[in-house]
């Protein structure tokens, strides 16, 4: 298995903790016609917070050494070095929530498909097989944007995360905020 590719039994993993959070009920507002309105249950108020480890993967060069010398390394080739980070307590700020969905409709557009009426439906196996193949890199890489977003990961390191990292951050992301992704579902449905 090509470790810098999703695989199917991921890529079908993903999709179902996305449409599980759709079933949370944390509240998330949405702006409808200049109005602000609330979705969800509006006794649910905890801030809610989650602690994530990242893992990079960085050059091995002598100028990267150096930058990273105060680090926890976790592994060295010739080419590379691996870093291990931990983001203690991340959470969503409500004015980094939209720049969160924004990142977050791109990783949603590989689980669904908008048809000719406007309406949204899942993708069917042999699509979602073919939207694989064909968007492999574009799903990897909405990945990493939005496991930068939540994070407050800066853009040039969000190049360096290791795809296993991705994958098992994104599927967190899903559980610690469906609010954010039940946003996004409920833009793009709306």
């Amino acid at each position: 298995m090509d470790t810098n590719e999703i695989t199917y039994e991921q890529f079908l993993e993903m999709k179902r903790r996305f449409d599980a959070a759709e079933d949370d009920t944390t509240p998330f507002a949405v702006v409808d016609d200049d109005e602000i309105k609330v979705v969800g249950d509006v006794n649910k108020t905890e801030i809610k917070r989650a602690d994530y480890v990242i893992q990079f993967g960085y050059p091995n060069t002598p100028e990267t050494k150096e930058k990273l010398s105060d680090e926890k390394i976790i592994g060295e080739t010739e080419n590379y070095i691996g870093v291990e980070r931990t983001y203690k307590d991340a959470w969503i700020s409500p004015r980094r929530f939209t720049d969160v969905q924004a990142t977050l409709v791109q990783l949603y557009k590989f689980f669904n498909v908008v048809t000719e009426d406007g309406t949204i439906r899942d993708l069917n196996p042999d699509e979602a097989l073919m939207a694989l193949r064909e968007m492999n890199g574009e799903m990897i890489d909405a990945m990493c944007a939005v496991v930068a977003s939540v994070l407050n990961i800066p853009p040039q390191e969000a190049d360096y995360i290791l795809l296993p990292s991705a994958i098992s951050a994104s599927l967190k992301i899903a559980e610690d905020f469906p609010e954010v992704v039940n946003g996004v579902n409920f833009t793009t449905s709306s």
